[in-house]
């Protein structure tokens, strides 16, 4: 990590609290890409949410970060499958959203997702983060209802990424989804991480707008 000027962690939410907590004077200087989700088991066979609504496990993980480093949300937007499946798409290539509030860390981000065969799309700063994390309104394992989005249908005005303000963003409660784990290598790189295939239940937006309805 020292030799590093940017780290991905790829690795459940829990556990990339715990590496931050252990690792914060390391990441000082450095760009930290943050893929995760605030997801856990819920007894029943499936997945929930381990956060309140409105909270984001990017924001959480910025908090913990020393002043210095430099946070994007990123490389978390799209299922395991679209990500191992989908790049290097012709001539449209799939998008994957970032969310920053750092200049240096929005670039670097631009040039990691272009590197692995996607065209970055910045939602905006830290506080649209929630919508790129798994259930949100812009994640394909959410509102998006696993559809993979492509430059042509953003340029056509399909979805909206305009920034909403907090008081707007969908409830995390109002979708429910079972999810069963299984792991994956991505393709820009040797690590590890959950894999998650979902079967959607239901999808609503209460108390917040949905930037696209599921088929």
């Amino acid at each position: 990590m020292e030799r590093a000027d940017t780290v991905i962690f790829a690795v459940w939410f829990d556990v990339l609290r715990d590496l931050v907590a252990q690792n914060t004077a390391r990441l000082a200087g450095k760009v930290v890409i943050d893929p995760s989700h605030p997801i856990g088991p819920d007894g029943k066979g499936g997945f929930k949410r381990t956060l309140p609504d409105g909270v984001s496990s990017g924001s959480v993980i910025a908090r913990m970060l020393p002043p210095r480093a430099h946070f994007v949300k990123a490389f978390g937007t799209v299922s395991a499958e679209h990500l191992a499946n989908a790049s290097n798409r012709s001539p449209e290539r799939a998008v994957l959203f970032y969310a920053t509030d750092d200049d240096a860390a929005g670039v670097r981000a631009e040039r990691l997702i272009s590197l692995a065969g996607f065209a970055a799309v910045k939602v905006g700063g830290l506080d649209q983060a929630i919508r790129i994390e798994a259930f949100g309104d812009l994640h394909d394992l959410g509102g998006l209802g696993g559809r993979l989005l492509t430059t042509e249908r953003l340029s056509a005005g399909q979805v909206s990424t305009t920034s909403l303000p907090l008081t707007r963003l969908p409830s995390m409660s109002a979708c429910a989804w079972t999810i069963s784990s299984m792991w994956y290598t991505w393709p820009i790189g040797t690590a590890a991480v959950p894999r998650a295939t979902l079967s959607r239940n239901s999808w609503s937006s209460r108390g917040g707008r949905s930037a696209a309805s599921p088929p």
